[in-house]
């Protein structure tokens, strides 16, 4: 599981324009395919420094009970809703705290 950035058009101004995702990695035969599993908008402001562990977290969580799943894509949803409100209210390292702590 990893943090990935896309470029998803360029503008008519001529800067290219970005979307971020949560992906993994799955083998289908003898292909390996990423699936996302969360797109986290063009908004994502944590440091790509801080991702890996952000993914690391995450997938601690996710493989933490199989049938948790669900509930922790919703939480991640939601925590992530919560942290871009922080970020728009300079107050950047509340996700990673929290992340590092639980």
């Amino acid at each position: 599981m990893y943090i990935r950035r896309t470029k998803t058009k360029t503008a008519d101004h001529g800067e290219d324009s970005y979307t971020y995702r949560i992906v993994e990695s799955v083998r289908e035969g003898t292909q390996v395919k990423q699936r996302t599993l969360l797109n986290l908008g063009k908004n994502f402001a944590i440091e790509p420094a801080h991702w890996p562990l952000l993914a690391a977290r995450i997938e601690q969580l996710l493989q933490g009970s199989a049938h948790l799943r669900d509930f922790y894509q919703q939480l991640l949803i939601i925590s992530t809703s919560y942290n871009f409100q922080f970020i728009s209210n300079g107050t950047t390292d509340f996700f990673l705290s929290i992340i590092v702590l639980h």
